[in-house]
């Protein structure tokens, strides 16, 4: 109760700064910046963190590791998470299956000498609260259904906006798969032959372990980022001069999930 009594408070009594206009005197300060709070909170695909991949986001699956990054540098931290009070720049957490289903109030306060010159009205101290959300589901559940569907999306490769198709099935013998649809722009679709290796909640990851001539050697990675945009980078293969490049084209699309 303590608690969530300091978060209700931490949220009425913490405020952006209005800044006043610049005069020419301070026209050096285009690069500076007023102290903030900001923080980013990115879930882990694995358990290693020499090889996982990072995505910022607001939700996760549960039984996953997060890390939370103040984005200003040299600075006082304290985090609340939980019953935790923590003071390093950046600090990860384990969120397992006891807390599925659960809107959890991440705290950052942040204490540092403020530029006057730049921002007179800067007092040094910002504090914000984030919401993360923990799915009902875990990433071995397979439940993906935030990342299926149609994703509208445009390509510096292709001259017009195409619509490309995610499914995620899982095929006897050969596990979780991804079923992709249109990946060219061209018609070309692969089905029951992508691997789903890595997801998180707002992203996954996929490749072709099978031949290359199989989907191109199509493989690469999807995010929906918490703006709702969303980036798709692929990448498939060809032959040239009679040898096979599985890098040959890359496709990087940018647009929205339908």
């Amino acid at each position: 109760m303590k608690y969530l009594l300091f978060i209700l408070l931490l949220m009425l009594f913490s405020c952006r700064k209005e800044q006043p206009e610049m005069a020419p005197l301070n026209e050096n300060c285009d690069c500076a910046t007023e102290v903030s709070a900001e923080f980013l909170m990115e879930e882990m695909t694995t358990w290693n963190v020499n090889f996982a991949h990072y995505t910022n986001t607001d939700t996760i699956f549960a039984d996953k590791n997060v890390r939370f990054s103040a984005l200003t540098d040299n600075a006082t931290y304290t985090w609340y998470i939980g019953t935790e009070v923590l003071h390093d720049q950046q600090v990860g957490r384990y969120f397992d299956n006891s807390l599925a289903g659960q809107d959890l109030p991440i705290a950052l306060v942040v204490k540092k000498k403020p530029n006057s010159v730049c921002f007179p009205s800067d007092d040094g101290y910002d504090s914000i609260v984030k919401i993360l959300h923990v799915s009902e589901f875990t990433n071995e559940s397979f439940d993906t259904t935030f990342m299926e569907g149609t994703y509208r999306v445009k390509s510096p490769l292709l001259s017009d906006s195409i619509d490309i198709v995610i499914d995620f099935r899982y095929y006897s013998g050969s596990g979780k798969n991804v079923d992709v649809y249109n990946y060219d722009g061209q018609g070309s679709f692969c089905t029951g032959l992508i691997e789903l290796y890595e997801c998180n909640y707002r992203q996954f990851y996929m490749g072709n372990t099978s031949s290359v001539t199989q989907c191109d050697y199509l493989r690469g990675s999807a995010v929906h980022k918490l703006n709702d945009s969303v980036e798709l980078n692929f990448s498939t293969g060809g032959y040239v001069n009679g040898t096979y490049d599985v890098d040959l084209y890359q496709w990087k699309y940018k647009g929205r999930k339908l």
